[in-house]
């Protein structure tokens, strides 16, 4: 399988430059999980993003190997479309490299469709 890419690697996008839904799920996620809290306000939930392959099996791990101490969480960002067909999760998704011990966000990612090879971005 391949190997994970390299942060370095990474597309980078400014946070300016993110949409306003993106600003507030990745603001609502933040502050939910410094509060020890898994469920934003609007009812969607922080999940464990095991980040073992691509849309493929084959396409290898679409993010780095998480820090020591950090796993990774992914939250749907929005609504999918009606006729979406991967279901009414949608294809956006917001990633966050997450220290358990210290419960502080140390990378943050984002995807308009976690089901495309190479889709990530890293949000600074």
């Amino acid at each position: 399988m391949p190997a994970h890419p390299q942060k370095s690697r990474m597309p980078i996008v400014g946070r300016d430059n993110i949409a306003i839904e993106i600003k507030e799920t990745r603001l609502n996620a933040k502050n939910i999980l410094r509060d020890g809290l898994f469920v934003l306000p609007n009812g969607k939930t922080l999940t464990q993003f095991k980040n073992q392959h691509g849309a493929d099996k084959f396409d290898g791990p679409p993010l780095p190997k998480p820090s020591r101490g950090c796993i990774y969480l992914e939250v749907d960002v929005g609504a999918a479309h009606s006729d979406d067909p991967k279901g009414k999760r949608g294809r956006r998704r917001l990633v966050l490299e997450f220290h358990e011990k210290s419960r502080t966000v140390k990378s943050e990612y984002y995807t308009p469709d976690h089901y495309r090879k190479f889709s990530f971005v890293k949000i600074e």
